[in-house]
Formats: C-alpha cells, structure tokens, sequence
C-alpha cells in the first residue's frame, strides 16, 4: 500500500488548475539595487530570477556577505542558480543572495571590470548532457531517460502563472518551477513534459490549494494498493474540463517520493473516446517539499475502432455509460508498449526520480563509488553498472514491520529497476531494538550453525518465509560494522534446494550501534542440482527436512569462495566497504 507520513497533514497539497503542458510563459521580474555599490560595475541581476556563473572559475557561496563569511560552497562555471536577495554592497563588491542546489548564501558579482556572474535566460531551454547515455542530473534532480523514448532531454524554467482576481471563472495558476521537455533525433519536440514546483511557493501563491494537498495527502494515506482512489486525483494540469474517463490507475514511487499516475481524458460533452489520451502523474516528495507533475499525450491502436456518434445514433447518450467502462477496461488491462509513445518508458523515468534528497553520487571506476548522505560503499564492477536508491516509508502493519529506511539496488542495467533482490538496506536501529537484541546475541556466542535445527534463525529485517539452511556462515567485522553473512533459501515449506536459487545475506550493524545494515545478492553454486526438483528429491526432503538440510549444508561449507556466483568474497567486499558516519 502507498504509505506517507501521517504528519505531511502540516504541509498543504497542491491545486487542481494550472498550466498547459507547453505553454510558456515569462517570468516576472523584481529589482533590488538600492544598496548597489555606486563605484562597482552596475548590478544586472534580478531579485527571483535565475542566474548563472560566467565561464571558468567557482564562485564561492559564504554564510553573510563578507569574505570573512564560512564558506557554504561554490557554484562551478556555467552552473545556474537562483537570486533570492540583493544587491548588498560590502567591502566594494555587490553581493547576491543565491540559492544553488538547496545551498542558500551570498556570493560576488563582479570585480574591477569583470563580471563574474550574468543573468540567465529562463525562457531559453538548455539541452542536458547525460553522464552514460541514460543518466541525467540537474540542480539537484536526477533522473534516467530511455533513448528508445528520446534522444535528447531539455531544461527550461517555467515563471509564475498568477490567477486573476477579478475573474470568477477556472483559471491556470502555478509558482516558477522547473521544466523538462524532450525531442527525437531530429531535434522535433516529443509531446512529454516532466515539471517540478516547490510546494512552499505553490501555496504562498495560492492559499487556497491547501484543500488539493489534503485530498491528495489523504488518498496516498488511505491507499490499500490494490484498488484505486474513487474520487478526484488533484493533479497540476490545464483549467480543468469534465473527464470523460479514468484508466490505467497507478500508486507509483520515485526515489524519494510518491504519486499517482493514469490515463485520461476530458469534455464538455458526451462523445466517443479516441486518440489522443493524456498520461497524468501527480506526485510529491516524502519531505512535502516538491511537487512532481508528468504529463504526455499518447495514442493507441486499442481505441482505432471506436465508432463514430452516428453508429449509436440518437441512444448514444444512454449507452455512454456501458461503451465508457469498456473502453476503461481495455486500456486498463493494456500493457505500455500499446500506447505510442510507450508509456512503461515514461512510468521508468518518474519512477527513476530522485528531487534535492541526501547528496546521492555514483561514481565509475575501479568499482562504483556510492555515496548518499553519510553513507559510503563500494560496488564491484562484476556486481552492478549503476546503484539507485529507494526510500521506503514506515509500514507497521505488514508481516515485516519496519521504519523508514533506505535501499540502495543493483543494477546490471541502468534502465532496469529490480524491484526486489540485490540489494543493500540501512535501518535506524532506535526503532527497532528486537531485532537488535537478537542479532546481538548471536554476534556475541558466534554459533557455527552448520548443523540445521529447524528452529533458529539469523535475524534479517524482513520476516516471512524460513530460513531453510545456514551454509558459509562468516562473521565480519570492519571498524565500522560487525555482523554476519551466510548461504540460505527461503521457503514457507520444506523443499528442495537448487544451486541456482540460492542467495547470500549479510545482516549487522554500525559500531556505533545507530544503524543496522542488511544487504542481499542471488548467488548461485553448480555443487548443487539446477533446475526444477525431481519427484525423488521432493520425497526425500519429506521424508526427513532436517538430513536433507545438514547434506545440503555438508555439500555447500567446504566450497571456495569462487564456486559460488557472483564470488562470496566480492560480495563480502561490498560490506567490508561500508562506511556511515553519523556526526
């Protein structure tokens, strides 16, 4: 089920009206040059617009403007920011309070005769280079585009839209946001759009769209999973018609945030449904900072046969109904690849998406470098091409219970997002101080386990099906962490175990015990039979699971290291690697 905060209730929801998919507008201008330094070059930027460093050195962002300020950051050449205050002459230089990545400080605009910062055109879109071909990064938000979808991803920003009072009627209204368009090869624009807002500027604008958070809030709340929300889905859109219908329903997180996503379309009246439809997704970040709109229009072979209005002639009305909820069926049962553009393609880079969380870099090498927040560690390159995260919200009522957490997933291609298996998760240990306590235990008398009893267990955060074996059981120890890793499979009943369904778990814990760190990878043995079991095997299990078990156990504890795939040892590289510093 969609699982949010209960108390995101603090941070009001967004609207149901806004802009167009493609429309552009200019953003408004504020000018702030009172304290301006009369014998300096003349300030040129704007208070709530955008602008950027000029080619070449960093510009320092300091805590007040003074050099004598702490240092906050830089801003490197040719990066973008945006103005929030200024100009303020100290010591002979105009400074500008800028925002850069969620660093907010004051930096120099010029000195002598050179201008160190420029203004930066809003309305012009910026093509994005990406790092392999697949990863895009901007002002702090990432996200992966496949190429099959377009060749080339745009950034532009988006100025306010600002409602008109003396008008009754509907009207567009957003804050300045960032946005992402796409094109093919040939430089023609692909009608998919992808914009990010900050709440905060969202219902400063526009107070009353605290009624939109809240429905939108508490349908991700309420949410089981697997039956949509019945009623209205707020999503940031144009002036909203009617809808003539509603498929394809989805509850769809990205990285560190969560939404919905659907197949629509709207009128003032009654007609038949035909290309094309709208993708929606409406979504926001779990810290209620960001708002996430995705919209494309898309077509598909499924609604070519729809009739014209004279086929049902004058009882087309009174069929609507009946002809509606099966156009709704069909397009909900449709897979992506029956719509054009393929809309799993578009779902891949919403679900990919990762807004101004922890610092989170991936860095090729000799292995992969991953560093999110205070975590760092190092992945072979035998293991995984590329590392996503995930964070995943408390959930206290499903057979695992757990707290916030966050899972870090390897990934042999970078498009492909394994939602389970591979995986390194990091826990609070304050929440969760049963588990500590067993695995407590169990670090202190270091059992050998190599004889299977049925009964014990290692403890790993999420509970479920047994724990058939115990084989290559090792404790490791790094001055960072200590903890166990070991051979099993899991089942819910006795049964054959196979050399190609085997997985390596290592379950532990920081020195400081703040943190417990469990990381999961399929591996596999040829000491063991593939494939799927025969009627004898399955009859010797039951005939006695514990004689089965210490065999299998018997078989696999003398093996190397390297008759295993991928090789215990680069597995246990990886944990060895890890690193949390929390303070």
């Amino acid at each position: 089920m969609a699982r949010f905060r209960s108390w995101f209730s603090l941070f009001p929801l967004l609207c149901l009206l806004c802009i167009g998919l493609f429309s552009v507008t200019i953003p408004s201008t504020v000018a702030a040059q009172t304290e301006a330094c009369l014998n300096g070059l003349a300030p040129r930027l704007t208070v709530g617009n955008y602008a950027q460093v000029t080619a070449g050195t960093s510009n320092n962002i300091r805590i007040i403007p003074s050099r004598k300020g702490q240092l906050l950051g830089q801003v490197p050449g040719g990066e973008t920011f945006k103005v929030t205050n200024g100009p303020k002459c100290a010591e002979g230089f105009n400074w500008w309070q800028v925002n850069y990545k969620g660093i907010i400080g004051w930096t120099v605009e010029a000195s002598g005769d050179e201008y160190w910062l420029e203004p930066y055109d809003s309305n012009k879109p910026e093509m994005l280079i990406s790092t392999n071909g697949v990863d895009y990064e901007y002002q702090g938000i990432h996200f992966e585009l496949n190429p099959n979808m377009a060749a080339h991803a745009w950034v532009s920003f988006r100025g306010a839209v600002v409602s008109d009072p003396d008008r009754d009627l509907p009207q567009a209204f957003a804050p300045a946001g960032i946005a992402f368009t796409f094109t093919d090869a040939n430089g023609k624009r692909l009608p998919l759009s992808l914009r990010i807002y900050s709440i905060a500027d969202y219902v400063k604008q526009e107070p009353q769209s605290k009624k939109s958070f809240d429905t939108l809030h508490q349908q991700l709340v309420d949410d089981p999973g697997w039956m949509p929300p019945t009623g209205e889905i707020p999503v940031l859109s144009i002036v909203r018609q009617p809808k003539l219908f509603r498929a394809h329903i989805n509850e769809m997180s990205f990285a560190n945030g969560s939404g919905y996503r659907f197949l629509t379309q709207t009128s003032f009246d009654v007609r038949p449904i035909l290309n094309p439809i709208d993708y929606r997704y409406t979504g926001l970040t779990y810290d209620y900072q960001y708002y996430v709109v995705a919209e494309a229009s898309v077509t598909s072979g499924l609604l070519q046969g729809s009739s014209d209005p004279d086929d049902y002639g004058a009882d087309f009305e009174k069929q609507f109904e009946t002809y509606r909820d099966d156009v709704v069926n069909t397009l909900t049962k449709a897979k992506g690849n029956e719509f054009t553009p393929n809309i799993d393609h578009f779902d891949d880079l919403v679900k990919s998406l990762e807004i101004h969380g922890p610092a989170f870099t991936v860095t090729a090498g000799e292995g992969l470098q991953v560093h999110y927040g205070i975590t760092d560690f190092t992945v072979d390159n035998s293991l995984a091409k590329d590392v996503d995260y995930q964070i995943e919200l408390a959930d206290w009522e499903s057979m695992s219970p757990l707290p916030e957490h966050t899972c870090f997933r390897l990934q042999q291609d970078p498009l492909f997002n394994v939602p389970f298996g591979n995986q390194l998760c990091i826990f609070p240990a304050l929440e969760m101080s049963g588990y500590v306590k067993a695995l407590e235990r169990l670090l202190t008398s270091k059992p050998s386990l190599d004889v299977p009893d049925g009964k014990t267990r290692i403890p790993i955060p999420f509970n479920g099906a047994a724990q058939l074996i115990h084989a290559q059981v090792n404790y490791l120890e790094t001055d960072s962490l200590q903890g166990v890793r070991f051979v099993t499979r899991y089942a819910q009943a006795s049964y054959p175990i196979g050399g190609d369904l085997l997985e390596y778990n290592f379950s532990g814990m920081t020195r400081d015990g703040l943190f417990i760190i469990y990381f999961e990878h399929f591996t596999s043995s040829e000491r063991l039979p593939w494939g799927q079991p025969t009627d004898e095997q399955i009859n010797i299990v039951q005939a006695d699971p514990l004689k089965y078990y210490k065999s299998v156990v018997d078989i696999l504890n003398p093996a190397s290291s390297a008759d295993f795939k991928p090789n215990l040892d680069t597995l246990d590289s990886l944990v060895k690697s890890i690193v949390i510093k929390a303070s």
